[in-house]
C-alpha cells in the first residue's frame, strides 16, 4: 500500500489539472481555430514526424507506468 500524504506537490498537482481543465474550456467555447490541447499536440506531430515517435512513447510509458501501478515502468 502507498502511503499518501496531502501536501503542496499535491496542491500543486490538482491546481495543474484544474488550469488545464479551464483551459481547454475556453478553447472550446470560443471556437477558434488552433486552440485545443489536440489541435497543438496535431500540429506539433505534423511538423516533425520524430515528435510522433516521442509523444506515442511517452503515452506507452504512461499507460503501463499507471496500469502496474509503477512496477514496469
Amino acid at each position: 500500500m502507498i502511503d499518501f500524504r496531502f501536501n503542496w506537490f499535491t496542491c500543486l498537482w490538482i491546481t495543474w489539472v484544474i488550469v488545464g481543465i479551464v483551459i481547454q474550456i475556453v478553447a472550446l467555447l470560443r471556437n477558434a481555430p488552433h486552440d485545443t490541447l489536440s489541435e497543438h499536440v496535431w500540429w506539433l506531430m505534423s511538423r516533425r514526424p520524430f515528435w510522433v515517435w516521442v509523444i506515442g512513447g511517452f503515452l506507452a510509458w504512461l499507460l503501463v507506468h499507471w496500469l502496474s501501478r509503477g512496477r514496469w515502468g
